[in-house]
Order: C-alpha cells, then structure tokens, then sequence
C-alpha cells in the first residue's frame, strides 16, 4: 500500500463514513493522519468487444491478467468473451464485465472476493486474477455495477445483488455481515419501478428509470436522499423533483448525483468535504440542486467518486469539488473545493474538448476528449492509475498512455 503524504482522511470510501465502527464486511478504513489507500484504486476500460485495458493497483488481481503486479501503463486484458463499452464496472478493488456467450449475456468478475463480490465464496476464493463466470441471473444482463464490497447486474429490467449486505446494500433482510455470493433477485414487492439503470455506491445501490429512482442500503449520511438518515435492505425513493427527467444518476462513496434532461445536477448524501458541491459541509438527506458556476448553462455529464465530484458543462469544459488536499482536483487551489471549480490544465489554462468522465477513483479523475483526444488524467498516482507510465501525483491533466 501507498502513503501519499500525512494528512487528515476520515472514512470517505464506504459506510464506515461516520459510523462509530465498521460493521463486519465494510471497507477497513478509519480517521487517520496518513492513508494507504489501496481501494478504488484501478483503472478498466473498453477497447473494442473482446479488449479491455486495465492499469494501476493490482495487490488483489483486480487487472484480471493472472498476476498480482500493479501496472503504471496501460496494458490490453484479452476477456476471450465478447463484452460491451458500457459492460465494464470497478469496485473497490474488484471489477465486473458482462460477458457474452452465445447469444446470452452473463457477468465475469476478477479481483478481491473478502465478501463474495465475485461470485465465489471467500473461504475458498479469497481473490481471483483471473475472470470467473457468475450466472443465475434468469435473462440477458444488460448493465453491471461495482461498489465497495457488493455488485449488482440489471438483466431483463430485474435487479440482482451479491457481496456484502452489511448496511442493507443487497436489499436483503436482516442486514447482517454474512456474505452472499451467489446472485439474489431484489423482489418486485420491494422495487416499484422497472429499472432502466443501476449504480453502486460504497454500501448503498440505486436503481432508476427516467421519472424515478429507488436506493437502499447505508444512509448514516443521507445518501439514499429519502428525507432520513436510516439505513434501509427495503428500496426508498429518492426525493428528486418529479418534474424532472432523469438522465444519469452516479453514486460516490456515501454521496450521490442526478443530472436531469435539462442539464441541471442534484446532489445528497455525505458533504464532509464539499462533494455536494453547494458550498457548504453539512449533509443533505434530500437532493438539492448545485448552482452552476458563472458562465455554465448546463451540464452534460457527472460522476461521484469516494470523496469527490466531477461534472462536464456543456462547453465541454470540466468542473471539480470535494476532497482537494495535495490539489489533486487540479483546480489551481489545495483546500476542500465547497463549489464547483474549473478544471485547469499545466498552463493555468482551462482543460477543455473532455467529452465525459470516464472513471473516478480515489482522489483521482479520468476523462475522455472528444473524437481521438484520448483519455487523460490526474490526482492520486501511488499505484499508477493515471496510467502515464509513473506513479507520481498529478495536480494538471496528463494524457493516459493507451495501448
């Protein structure tokens, strides 16, 4: 594991966020004055149907390349199934990808298993550096999800779990720390809506269509966005304006974001660091909306990560907030970022053409241009998922050495 340097960290990855303890199956993480953060620290991303490249933290196998060895550079894994550019999901340190075999969709899964968030039991499979088969799932899976220690797949407009169900994440009951890690089905007695998307966040999930969204789980700082602070197994809806349409919700650590069709994004759930993004650190059990920085009209894209937020204006300029130490949100500042902050690139310029953000780690951010602009990245580099080649810290874009 990495130091990046001493400084303040509280339990910003998982449900352990403001808990007095970490319930048995959560993320081992505490209040610290140094971190060695080896979680949400790999990088997977799709190249073509049967190519992923993966780079960065590699201690559990979460490449997928039969080894353990972390990579600074970008290399291609060959699946040997096909998959799909949207059927790719990293957890904290374990990633999923829907596998296709004739004609019928299922999950492959590599990487820690301490909970069964791969689909094996942990007392034989401890990790695995190599994907194995999960099925069960009734139908063609059409979306994965991959949070801290739990994953989701959304097939036929049914939501199934598996991993730990410590805050309630699976949707089962009773919350307890036993693992599940065979594939259960959310019931449709507990799910009101026939979801079109799923997402996973440290321990909590959510489940959406355009009009609605459902999340269970850990809500010790409103990230279900329910009006409480109590965490649920029994899907609550989220308290979104129901004049909006929802075009992508994104789940953090113990925070979560919802851009509308409008362009507008709302925000709920832990603040501690300004990753609401509403200038303040209190946390919001309801989605407020983020005020748009002067000049932004709208936003086109949004991703919550552990501890930070980032967002892309419709100028296709990129926006930061949250956890800010080191200024690993590269926005020209060092201290928490309360409000949404330009992006700048190594010449104090505005980092512009970024068509989406592709993945948020811990303190660390990847974004793809526009047409052949390639991904880039900054932040956090201890394990090399910046993918540049180094394992040095970023505080500008640099571009990610795709093979």
């Amino acid at each position: 594991m990495k130091n990046i340097i001493n400084f303040r960290m509280a339990a910003v990855l998982a449900s352990c966020t403001i808990l007095s303890a970490c319930a048995d199956g959560d993320l081992p993480y505490s209040d610290s004055t140094s971190i060695s953060s080896p979680a949400y620290s790999h990088s997977a991303v799709f190249q073509n149907m049967t190519t992923l490249a993966v780079w960065g933290n590699n201690e559990s196998g979460q490449l997928g390349n039969g080894t353990t060895t972390s990579a600074a550079t970008p290399k291609r894994l060959r699946l040997g199934f096909a998959t799909y550019s949207s059927g790719v999901a990293t957890g904290a340190s374990h990633t999923l990808a829907i596998a296709r075999f004739d004609n019928v969709s299922g999950v492959r899964a590599w990487g820690s298993n301490s909970a069964g968030q791969i689909g094996r039991d942990p007392a034989t499979v401890p990790t695995s550096s190599t994907p194995v088969k999960i099925g069960g799932f009734g139908g063609a899976v059409q979306q994965v999800a991959a949070g801290g220690l739990h994953s989701l797949a959304l097939a036929g407009g049914t939501v199934w779990a598996w991993g730990s169900n410590s805050a309630g994440q699976l949707a089962l009951n009773p919350i307890s720390s036993a693992t599940r890690f065979a594939p259960r089905q959310v019931e449709a007695a507990k799910l009101p809506i026939t979801p079109t998307a799923i997402v996973a966040g440290g321990s909590h999930s959510i489940a959406y269509t355009s009009t609605e969204a459902y999340a269970w789980g850990n809500n010790a700082s409103g990230q279900l966005g329910n009006g409480t602070t109590l965490s649920s197994h029994m899907p609550q809806k989220v308290q979104l304006p129901s004049s909006i349409t929802i075009r992508k919700i994104s789940a953090g650590g113990s925070h979560s974001l919802a851009l509308d069709s409008t362009g507008k994004i709302w925000a709920w759930g832990n603040n501690a660091y300004g990753q609401l993004g509403n200038g303040t650190t209190a946390n919001q059990s309801t989605p407020v909306q983020l005020t748009p920085p002067a000049g932004v009209t709208g936003f086109i894209d949004v991703f919550a990560g552990p501890s930070h937020s980032v967002a892309v204006a419709s100028n296709f300029t990129v926006y930061a907030w949250g956890f800010n130490t080191l200024g690993l949100l590269s926005v020209g500042t060092t201290g928490d970022q309360l409000s949404p902050a330009q992006v700048r690139d190594a010449s104090n310029v505005p980092f512009t053409d970024v068509e989406r953000v592709v993945l948020l780690g811990s303190f660390f951010t990847i974004v793809k241009k526009n047409g052949s602009g390639g991904m880039w990245a900054w932040g956090y580099n201890g394990y090399g998922q910046l993918g540049d080649g180094t394992t040095s810290n970023r505080t500008a874009p640099v571009q990610v050495l795709l093979p």
